[in-house]
């Protein structure tokens, strides 16, 4: 990246947060948006099926 011209400081907080990532600190959810919404969330992969068609592809069942 610092290759890219990218500065030093991106390039460092890139590389923290992958380690941090990797080591699990975003792994959580929240139940925000249902006491916002009143609605239960979906998964990403259920939006995905769901909303296939409009980005041009074809729907496929949601796996576990």
């Amino acid at each position: 990246m610092l290759g890219f011209g990218l500065s030093r400081w991106f390039v460092g907080n890139v590389v923290d947060y992958g380690r941090v990532y990797s080591e699990g600190w975003g792994d959580f959810t929240t139940n925000d948006f249902k006491e916002i919404t009143g609605q239960d969330a979906h998964s990403f992969k259920q939006f995905a099926s769901d909303f296939a068609p409009a980005f041009g592809g074809s729907p496929v069942a949601a796996r576990a």
